[in-house]
């Protein structure tokens, strides 16, 4: 199929400034309701959902997002789909700290293919397709991305989950002597690793699903990063197993297998 990247890049900065017009609003004109596991989805969630499904149907591929599972019933062997989250991180888009993104990626074969994170709030646009490299656009402005180079273990920057933090992440961060930051988004903090501001994320619970990563995964690659369970095992991309029950590793790569011994 052919890839329309700017066609992708229009829809995502639709969506963007839809879910803008509802972060400006006051909490409680957000309204926040509760999905039946108890999570946190807004207006502005559905409204950004809308926008990239009705986007992406001229594709013709069958489309998994967080806020509609659908997909599931009737396209379960299907080896080629998109796979969107319309809104990661929609606690911290609640508390308006601009620690949320909107993610769109394309599976092929059961692989990764093509990933795109928008942070609106921040005004940020990360893109990347297999083999073709990472990039960021910020208002007009395209640039290349890649890892950090980070080579001495105790310069690390670790970036961790703001609500999701076990105490895996802390005895590894004072295992290897490490300081962390916590930040909101699974597909912010990738993005900082892809563009060299941080060197590690680390998530060890079972709370991530495949659109929390599959955008991330193609741009944290193509910049040269690499991303894997926290047991160093290949990431999973099927319809048949939404749900990385082994947590999420991305890093610059260099103290990837290093890390995986130390967890």
């Amino acid at each position: 199929m052919k890839l329309e990247i700017q066609y992708l890049k229009k829809i995502i900065k639709k969506a963007g400034d839809e879910v803008l017009k509802y972060y400006k609003l006051d909490r409680q004109k957000q309204n926040l309701v509760k999905k039946k596991d108890g999570s946190p989805v807004t207006k502005a969630d559905l409204a950004s959902n809308k926008i990239i499904l009705d986007g992406l149907k001229k594709f013709k591929l069958p489309i998994l997002s967080e806020e509609s599972k659908d997909i599931l019933k009737s396209n379960i062997n299907s080896r080629d789909f998109w796979v969107i989250d319309p809104l990661d991180g929609t606690k911290d888009f609640i508390k308006q700290n601009g620690e949320f993104s909107i993610m769109v990626a394309l599976v092929l074969d059961n692989q990764p293919f093509f990933g795109m994170i928008q942070e609106p709030a921040l005004n940020n646009l990360y893109y990347a397709s297999k083999n073709q490299g990472a990039f960021k656009e910020k208002g007009n402005k395209i640039s290349s991305i890649k890892v950090s180079s980070t080579d001495t273990i105790n310069k690390l920057k670790l970036i961790v989950s703001r609500n999701h933090l076990t105490q895996k992440e802390i005895d590894l961060a004072k295992k290897l002597k490490l300081s962390y930051v916590q930040r909101g988004s699974a597909g912010s903090k990738i993005a900082r690793i892809a563009h060299g501001k941080a060197d590690i994320y680390l998530n060890s619970s079972d709370k991530m699903f495949i659109w929390d990563t599959c955008a991330g995964f193609v741009i944290l690659e193509e910049a040269g990063g690499k991303a894997t369970d926290i047991y160093g095992k290949k990431l999973r991309y099927n319809l048949k197993n939404v749900k990385h029950k082994n947590g999420f590793l991305a890093t610059n790569k260099i103290f990837h297998d290093l890390i995986v011994e130390r967890i």
